[in-house]
Protein backbone atom coordinates (compact mmCIF):
# COMPACT_ATOMS: atom_id res chain seq x y z
CA UNK A 1 0.00 0.00 0.00
CA UNK A 2 0.94 3.82 -0.19
CA UNK A 3 2.73 4.04 3.43
CA UNK A 4 4.63 1.13 2.48
CA UNK A 5 5.79 1.88 -0.50
CA UNK A 6 6.74 5.13 0.62
CA UNK A 7 8.98 3.50 3.38
CA UNK A 8 12.72 2.47 2.80
CA UNK A 9 13.06 -0.72 1.28
CA UNK A 10 16.18 -1.58 3.03
CA UNK A 11 15.00 -4.39 4.56
CA UNK A 12 13.56 -5.66 1.26
CA UNK A 13 16.94 -5.17 -0.87
CA UNK A 14 18.74 -6.88 1.97
CA UNK A 15 17.10 -10.33 1.62
CA UNK A 16 16.93 -9.54 -2.18
CA UNK A 17 20.56 -8.41 -3.49
CA UNK A 18 20.42 -7.50 -7.36
CA UNK A 19 23.16 -6.68 -8.62
CA UNK A 20 23.94 -5.22 -12.31
CA UNK A 21 27.13 -3.55 -13.28
CA UNK A 22 27.31 -0.78 -15.90
CA UNK A 23 30.34 -1.62 -17.29
CA UNK A 24 31.61 1.93 -18.76
CA UNK A 25 30.56 3.44 -15.99
CA UNK A 26 31.58 1.16 -13.01
CA UNK A 27 27.43 1.94 -11.90
CA UNK A 28 26.32 -1.21 -9.37
CA UNK A 29 23.07 -1.24 -8.29
CA UNK A 30 22.97 -3.54 -5.04
CA UNK A 31 21.99 -2.93 -1.58
CA UNK A 32 24.46 -1.20 -1.07
CA UNK A 33 24.01 1.83 -2.83
CA UNK A 34 22.27 4.80 -1.80
CA UNK A 35 18.71 3.32 -2.68
CA UNK A 36 19.41 1.39 0.50
CA UNK A 37 19.25 4.00 2.53
CA UNK A 38 16.93 6.65 0.76
CA UNK A 39 13.51 6.63 2.37
CA UNK A 40 10.88 7.97 -0.67
CA UNK A 41 8.04 10.61 0.48
CA UNK A 42 5.07 9.67 0.02
CA UNK A 43 3.98 12.92 -2.33
CA UNK A 44 6.40 10.92 -4.60
CA UNK A 45 4.11 8.00 -5.58
CA UNK A 46 0.73 8.23 -6.97
CA UNK A 47 -1.86 6.85 -4.34
CA UNK A 48 -2.75 3.34 -6.45
CA UNK A 49 -3.64 0.29 -4.55
CA UNK A 50 -4.89 -2.66 -6.42
CA UNK A 51 -7.86 -4.55 -5.12
CA UNK A 52 -7.15 -8.13 -6.55
CA UNK A 53 -10.31 -9.69 -5.21
CA UNK A 54 -12.14 -7.58 -7.02
CA UNK A 55 -10.50 -7.81 -10.87
CA UNK A 56 -11.97 -10.44 -13.25
CA UNK A 57 -10.47 -13.35 -14.58
CA UNK A 58 -8.82 -11.79 -17.08
CA UNK A 59 -7.01 -9.33 -14.98
CA UNK A 60 -6.16 -12.22 -12.56
CA UNK A 61 -4.92 -14.78 -15.14
CA UNK A 62 -1.48 -13.93 -14.18
CA UNK A 63 -1.91 -13.98 -10.14
CA UNK A 64 -2.05 -17.76 -10.58
CA UNK A 65 1.53 -18.11 -12.13
CA UNK A 66 2.62 -15.98 -9.14
CA UNK A 67 3.24 -12.83 -11.25
CA UNK A 68 0.59 -9.98 -9.67
CA UNK A 69 3.92 -8.42 -8.53
CA UNK A 70 4.38 -7.75 -12.69
CA UNK A 71 0.77 -6.82 -13.29
CA UNK A 72 0.64 -2.88 -14.49
CA UNK A 73 -2.73 -1.02 -13.79
CA UNK A 74 -4.65 -1.38 -16.94
CA UNK A 75 -5.82 1.78 -16.32
CA UNK A 76 -2.75 4.12 -15.47
CA UNK A 77 -3.34 5.93 -18.88
CA UNK A 78 -6.04 7.94 -17.83
CA UNK A 79 -6.21 7.11 -13.95
CA UNK A 80 -2.62 7.87 -12.99
CA UNK A 81 -1.52 9.89 -15.80
CA UNK A 82 -4.95 11.33 -16.43
CA UNK A 83 -3.78 11.84 -20.18
CA UNK A 84 -5.74 9.91 -23.01
CA UNK A 85 -3.15 10.71 -25.53
CA UNK A 86 -0.32 8.79 -23.06
CA UNK A 87 -2.38 5.88 -24.85
CA UNK A 88 -0.23 6.55 -28.23
CA UNK A 89 2.96 7.20 -26.38
CA UNK A 90 3.40 4.06 -24.89
CA UNK A 91 2.29 2.56 -27.87
CA UNK A 92 4.90 4.51 -29.78
CA UNK A 93 7.34 3.91 -27.07
CA UNK A 94 6.98 0.21 -27.35
CA UNK A 95 7.96 0.18 -31.24
CA UNK A 96 10.54 2.51 -30.48
CA UNK A 97 11.80 0.10 -27.92
CA UNK A 98 11.58 -2.72 -30.58
CA UNK A 99 13.41 -0.98 -33.42
CA UNK A 100 16.39 -0.34 -30.66
CA UNK A 101 16.46 -3.83 -29.58
CA UNK A 102 16.32 -4.76 -33.30
CA UNK A 103 19.39 -2.84 -34.55
CA UNK A 104 21.52 -3.39 -31.46
CA UNK A 105 20.45 -7.15 -31.64
CA UNK A 106 19.19 -7.31 -27.86
CA UNK A 107 17.61 -10.20 -26.93
CA UNK A 108 13.66 -10.53 -28.19
CA UNK A 109 12.42 -9.93 -24.45
CA UNK A 110 14.10 -6.98 -23.60
CA UNK A 111 11.79 -4.58 -25.26
CA UNK A 112 8.87 -6.44 -23.58
CA UNK A 113 10.41 -6.39 -20.07
CA UNK A 114 11.58 -2.61 -20.55
CA UNK A 115 7.83 -1.92 -21.62
CA UNK A 116 7.04 -3.88 -18.41
CA UNK A 117 8.87 -1.56 -16.05
CA UNK A 118 7.97 1.49 -17.94
CA UNK A 119 4.11 0.18 -17.58
CA UNK A 120 4.28 -0.90 -13.73
CA UNK A 121 6.22 2.58 -12.90
CA UNK A 122 3.56 4.72 -14.36
CA UNK A 123 0.88 2.80 -12.86
CA UNK A 124 2.42 4.34 -9.48
CA UNK A 125 3.81 7.42 -10.20
CA UNK A 126 2.84 10.46 -12.08
CA UNK A 127 5.04 11.49 -14.31
CA UNK A 128 5.88 14.84 -16.29
CA UNK A 129 5.40 14.46 -20.01
CA UNK A 130 8.94 15.69 -20.20
CA UNK A 131 10.72 13.09 -18.65
CA UNK A 132 8.52 10.47 -20.31
CA UNK A 133 11.90 9.95 -22.76
CA UNK A 134 14.28 9.74 -19.70
CA UNK A 135 12.14 7.19 -18.39
CA UNK A 136 11.71 4.96 -21.23
CA UNK A 137 15.85 5.22 -22.13
CA UNK A 138 16.42 3.93 -18.34
CA UNK A 139 13.55 1.26 -18.48
CA UNK A 140 15.02 -0.04 -21.74
CA UNK A 141 18.60 0.38 -20.09
CA UNK A 142 17.64 -1.75 -17.01
CA UNK A 143 15.85 -4.36 -19.20
CA UNK A 144 18.98 -5.25 -21.34
CA UNK A 145 21.18 -5.72 -18.18
CA UNK A 146 18.98 -7.66 -17.07
CA UNK A 147 17.75 -9.88 -19.64
CA UNK A 148 20.47 -9.61 -22.17
CA UNK A 149 24.53 -10.17 -20.97
CA UNK A 150 26.49 -7.35 -19.40
CA UNK A 151 28.53 -7.36 -22.87
CA UNK A 152 25.95 -6.70 -24.93
CA UNK A 153 23.39 -4.09 -22.81
CA UNK A 154 22.28 -0.37 -23.48
CA UNK A 155 24.89 1.44 -21.16
CA UNK A 156 24.24 4.66 -19.56
CA UNK A 157 27.12 6.12 -21.68
CA UNK A 158 25.01 5.15 -25.15
CA UNK A 159 22.04 6.95 -23.28
CA UNK A 160 23.88 9.92 -22.34
CA UNK A 161 24.97 10.42 -26.06
CA UNK A 162 21.51 10.04 -26.92
CA UNK A 163 20.29 12.45 -24.54
CA UNK A 164 22.90 14.66 -23.97
CA UNK A 165 20.71 18.41 -25.19
CA UNK A 166 18.33 17.26 -22.31
CA UNK A 167 19.62 15.19 -19.26
CA UNK A 168 22.80 14.63 -17.61
CA UNK A 169 24.29 11.33 -16.68
CA UNK A 170 23.18 12.68 -12.79
CA UNK A 171 19.34 13.02 -14.11
CA UNK A 172 19.78 9.27 -15.61
CA UNK A 173 21.56 7.60 -12.25
CA UNK A 174 18.91 9.49 -10.25
CA UNK A 175 15.90 8.14 -12.89
CA UNK A 176 17.29 4.56 -12.91
CA UNK A 177 17.45 4.63 -8.86
CA UNK A 178 13.77 5.38 -8.80
CA UNK A 179 12.81 3.07 -11.08
CA UNK A 180 14.62 0.67 -8.95
CA UNK A 181 12.73 1.81 -5.80
CA UNK A 182 9.36 1.78 -7.93
CA UNK A 183 9.67 -1.49 -8.83
CA UNK A 184 10.90 -3.12 -5.72
CA UNK A 185 13.84 -5.04 -7.52
CA UNK A 186 11.48 -6.88 -9.08
CA UNK A 187 12.91 -7.26 -12.45
CA UNK A 188 12.02 -10.49 -14.27
CA UNK A 189 8.59 -10.59 -15.87
CA UNK A 190 7.58 -13.71 -17.94
CA UNK A 191 7.67 -12.73 -21.35
CA UNK A 192 5.38 -14.16 -23.77
CA UNK A 193 8.57 -14.27 -26.19
CA UNK A 194 9.99 -16.51 -24.40
CA UNK A 195 7.52 -18.95 -23.64
CA UNK A 196 6.63 -19.00 -27.01
CA UNK A 197 9.53 -19.72 -28.15
CA UNK A 198 10.31 -22.35 -25.63
CA UNK A 199 6.99 -24.18 -27.02
CA UNK A 200 8.04 -23.54 -30.99
CA UNK A 201 11.18 -25.28 -30.42
CA UNK A 202 10.12 -27.87 -28.41
CA UNK A 203 7.59 -28.62 -30.82
CA UNK A 204 9.75 -28.99 -33.81
CA UNK A 205 8.19 -25.59 -35.45
CA UNK A 206 10.83 -23.72 -34.94
CA UNK A 207 10.18 -22.02 -39.04
CA UNK A 208 7.41 -20.22 -37.12
CA UNK A 209 9.47 -18.38 -34.97
CA UNK A 210 9.90 -15.07 -36.77
CA UNK A 211 6.31 -14.88 -37.20
CA UNK A 212 5.29 -15.36 -33.95
CA UNK A 213 7.77 -12.54 -32.62
CA UNK A 214 6.68 -10.75 -35.51
CA UNK A 215 2.61 -10.91 -34.03
CA UNK A 216 3.57 -10.35 -30.64
CA UNK A 217 5.17 -7.10 -31.51
CA UNK A 218 1.88 -5.77 -32.65
CA UNK A 219 -0.05 -7.25 -30.04
CA UNK A 220 2.00 -6.53 -27.06
CA UNK A 221 2.40 -2.94 -28.68
CA UNK A 222 -1.64 -2.48 -28.11
CA UNK A 223 -2.23 -0.55 -24.80
CA UNK A 224 -5.25 -3.05 -23.69
CA UNK A 225 -2.17 -5.80 -24.05
CA UNK A 226 -1.26 -5.41 -20.28
CA UNK A 227 -4.89 -6.24 -19.04
CA UNK A 228 -3.61 -10.07 -20.37
CA UNK A 229 -1.29 -12.11 -19.08
CA UNK A 230 2.02 -13.23 -20.93
CA UNK A 231 1.29 -16.86 -21.35
CA UNK A 232 -1.95 -16.03 -22.52
CA UNK A 233 -0.69 -13.65 -25.00
CA UNK A 234 2.01 -15.99 -26.10
CA UNK A 235 -0.43 -19.38 -26.29
CA UNK A 236 -2.89 -17.20 -28.09
CA UNK A 237 -0.51 -15.48 -30.86
CA UNK A 238 0.81 -19.24 -31.52
CA UNK A 239 -2.34 -20.43 -32.63
CA UNK A 240 -3.03 -17.43 -34.87
CA UNK A 241 0.58 -18.26 -36.37
CA UNK A 242 -0.21 -22.05 -36.66
CA UNK A 243 -3.61 -21.65 -38.30
CA UNK A 244 -2.59 -18.94 -40.73
CA UNK A 245 0.62 -20.82 -41.67
CA UNK A 246 -1.24 -23.93 -41.95
CA UNK A 247 -4.91 -23.50 -42.46
CA UNK A 248 -5.63 -26.75 -43.71
CA UNK A 249 -4.04 -28.63 -40.59
CA UNK A 250 -5.36 -29.27 -37.37
CA UNK A 251 -3.72 -28.30 -34.55
CA UNK A 252 -0.72 -30.88 -33.53
CA UNK A 253 -0.94 -32.33 -30.33
CA UNK A 254 2.60 -30.33 -29.28
CA UNK A 255 0.61 -26.90 -29.70
CA UNK A 256 -2.36 -28.30 -27.72
CA UNK A 257 -0.87 -26.84 -24.45
CA UNK A 258 -2.22 -23.08 -26.33
CA UNK A 259 -5.21 -24.48 -25.53
CA UNK A 260 -5.41 -23.81 -22.24
CA UNK A 261 -6.25 -19.97 -21.57
CA UNK A 262 -9.47 -18.47 -20.32
CA UNK A 263 -11.46 -17.86 -23.62
CA UNK A 264 -12.08 -14.29 -22.68
CA UNK A 265 -8.52 -13.65 -22.73
CA UNK A 266 -8.21 -15.14 -26.01
CA UNK A 267 -11.13 -13.26 -26.97
CA UNK A 268 -10.19 -10.09 -26.12
CA UNK A 269 -6.21 -10.67 -27.66
CA UNK A 270 -7.82 -12.00 -31.08
CA UNK A 271 -9.61 -8.65 -31.12
CA UNK A 272 -6.69 -6.75 -30.72
CA UNK A 273 -5.00 -8.91 -33.59
CA UNK A 274 -7.98 -8.12 -35.63
CA UNK A 275 -7.69 -4.56 -35.37
CA UNK A 276 -3.76 -4.65 -35.95
CA UNK A 277 -3.88 -7.21 -38.72
CA UNK A 278 -6.64 -7.90 -40.61
CA UNK A 279 -4.84 -10.51 -43.04
CA UNK A 280 -5.49 -12.24 -39.91
CA UNK A 281 -8.80 -12.73 -39.83
CA UNK A 282 -9.38 -15.48 -40.73
CA UNK A 283 -6.29 -17.67 -38.90
CA UNK A 284 -8.05 -15.72 -35.62
CA UNK A 285 -11.38 -17.11 -36.50
CA UNK A 286 -9.99 -20.65 -36.87
CA UNK A 287 -7.89 -20.31 -33.65
CA UNK A 288 -11.74 -18.89 -31.41
CA UNK A 289 -13.76 -22.25 -33.06
CA UNK A 290 -10.66 -24.58 -31.77
CA UNK A 291 -10.90 -22.80 -28.34
CA UNK A 292 -14.80 -23.00 -28.35
CA UNK A 293 -14.56 -26.42 -29.39
CA UNK A 294 -12.10 -27.57 -26.69
CA UNK A 295 -14.07 -25.26 -23.89
CA UNK A 296 -17.67 -26.95 -24.77
CA UNK A 297 -15.58 -30.42 -24.93
CA UNK A 298 -14.17 -30.49 -21.77
CA UNK A 299 -17.80 -29.07 -20.04
CA UNK A 300 -19.00 -32.56 -21.32
CA UNK A 301 -20.19 -34.84 -18.86
CA UNK A 302 -18.16 -38.28 -18.94
CA UNK A 303 -21.15 -40.04 -19.31
CA UNK A 304 -23.03 -37.33 -21.93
Amino acid sequence: NKSQCGTMFCNWIENNVVSFVESDKSIVYTSCTMIRETALPDQFLHQYTVNFNSLDPVDTCALSNGESVYLPNPTYATSVQRYDRFIRYREDTYMWMVKICHSKGYNPNVAYVGMNYFDRYLSLVYVDRRRIELLSWCCLHLASVAVDTRSNCLSINQIAKAVDDTFTIRSITQMIEEILCILQFALYPSSPYSIGKQILCESGNEILLSRFYYLLDGVCMNYSSIRYCPKSIAYTCLLVVWFYSFEDKSLPSSLTVCLDVYLADALGILSIVKDSFPMLNNACHLAETELSYKRCFSCCSPTA
